[in-house]
This record gives structure tokens, C-alpha cells and sequence, in this order.
């Protein structure tokens, strides 16, 4: 049975060298298990989870979420109510973070919102593309790969994104989390404007987004007292432009 110091433990592990780590649940002949899978990819390490059963003799894992976005606990009552039933019963589970092979099929992945939206940036000569970059794609705790960067963009809840926020807030890199919360914000209303800008002769991408989930996620501004240390880089850049609505407007601190 895995348990929350088994994980912290391979996480720790993964980070050592071993680079691919595979933790079970219990299960039923036929009825599949529960697996936490952890890698270390050098500029930082996933923990996705994953429902592992057999067909006819071959394994197969069909991805159901990342750790710590989807706890242990959610994860197995996702695995008993959704995918154990569907197993047993010989059928196939759905694979929701499957991107589509077919050639004709557009990608609407987070991961293909977010660098539409970086590759925008760019294009545009915002300087501070890169750190979109950075916090959406390839940074140590980059969004994509906490959220889910295959999953579909317009499904993606304030909740999901909330805990990704919390766990940078957390540990005290309360000027990142404003960030990253702005930068997220900014990659969904460029994809809900970009199908819909008749300015364009053609269209970015198609996501399908409804509503920007970070609307739903309040923001709070709190104040930095004057410190007679420096600043840590990550903080020393951008709290105003969740005031102004412009994300990435720089700012300095005066000691």
C-alpha cells in the first residue's frame, strides 16, 4: 500500500540518481492497481499518477493525474470509483490525457496553450517572454507538468491550479505565486481572444476555453515589509501589475 512517506522517499531517491522510481497499491487479479510513477528529468522531477493493469499479457498505464496537484488519497478513491469498475469489466479506460493521433486533430493540450502563448510573446518582442517560459514550461516547478501539460486546456478548474499555487506560497515565495498566478491567467485570456480575434487571418489554436480559471482564484497582495537584507531575486521583480491588470510590469523595492 503506498503511503505519503514511501513518496517523499522516492521523490528523494528519484533526486539521487535513481531515475525512475514505480510505487503499487494492492489489487485484484483483473482489477488493476494503483501506481505512482517517479522521474527525475534533470531540471526537475514528476510524480504522476497512474491506473497499471494487463491485456492479454502486456502492461498498460493510463495516466490519471500528477502528485501533489492530486493527493494519495484522491488519486485512490478516483482509481476504486472510476477506473477499477471499467477495468474488471474487461473494457478499456479512457485516457483523458491522451493527446489525439489523428493528423487532423487539433492539439488542446495546456502544454500547446502555453507555448502558443510564449511563442505570442516573442513574436511580439516582450522582453519577458523567457520567464513566462520558465514558470509555464521548463522551470523546476514549471505549471505544465503540475497541472497536467496534456491535459485539455479547457478543462483545467481553479482548484487545480490553486494547489500548485499553494504549495509555491507555502514555502514562502509568496511574490512567485503572484506571478505564476498572473502568467497563467494571462496564457488562458490569450487563448480564449486569440479564436476570436477577426484581426487575424488565422486562427492560433483552438481550445475550446469558456472561462479563465484563474478569474475564480482571489489574489492576495500582501505587504513586504522593509528588510535590511537584499531581496531574493524571484522577489525582486513584478507585484504591480495585479493591481494595473498588465502581468509582468516590473517593480522595485525600495530598502
Amino acid at each position: 500500500m503506498i503511503t505519503d512517506s514511501q513518496i517523499k522517499s522516492a521523490i528523494k531517491s528519484a533526486k539521487s540518481g535513481n531515475r525512475r522510481i514505480e510505487l503499487r497499491d494492492p489489487g485484484e487479479r483483473g482489477g488493476g492497481r494503483l501506481a505512482l510513477v517517479v522521474r527525475d528529468l534533470k531540471s526537475h522531477t514528476t510524480c504522476e499518477w497512474y491506473a497499471l493493469y494487463y491485456r492479454d499479457g502486456k502492461r498498460h498505464l493510463v495516466k490519471m493525474g500528477a502528485y501533489p496537484t492530486q493527493s494519495l488519497s484522491d488519486a485512490r478513491t478516483q482509481f476504486r470509483e472510476e477506473f477499477a469498475p471499467i477495468i474488471t469489466n474487461g473494457a478499456e479506460p479512457h485516457n483523458r490525457f491522451a493527446r489525439s493521433q489523428h493528423k487532423n486533430s487539433p492539439d488542446i493540450s495546456v502544454r500547446s496553450l502555453f507555448t502558443a502563448y510564449v511563442d505570442h510573446l516573442k513574436r511580439a518582442g516582450k522582453p519577458h517572454w523567457y520567464k513566462a517560459d520558465r514558470m509555464l514550461l521548463k522551470g523546476r516547478d514549471n505549471v505544465v507538468d503540475a497541472i497536467g501539460g496534456d491535459r485539455p486546456a479547457k478543462f483545467i478548474d481553479p482548484e487545480t491550479i490553486v494547489s500548485h499555487l499553494a504549495a509555491i506560497h507555502s514555502r514562502g515565495a509568496i511574490a512567485t505565486a503572484h506571478n505564476v498566478r498572473a502568467c497563467i491567467s494571462a496564457a488562458y485570456s490569450f487563448g480564449m481572444k486569440s479564436e476570436h480575434n477577426y484581426t487575424r487571418r488565422e486562427v492560433v489554436g483552438k481550445w475550446g476555453i469558456k472561462a479563465n480559471p484563474v478569474a475564480a482564484i482571489q489574489h492576495l497582495i500582501q505587504r513586504i515589509e522593509r528588510r535590511s537584507r537584499l531581496l531574493a531575486p524571484d522577489v525582486s521583480w513584478g507585484l504591480t501589475f495585479l493591481s494595473s491588470g498588465l502581468p509582468w510590469a516590473a517593480v522595485e523595492f525600495k530598502r
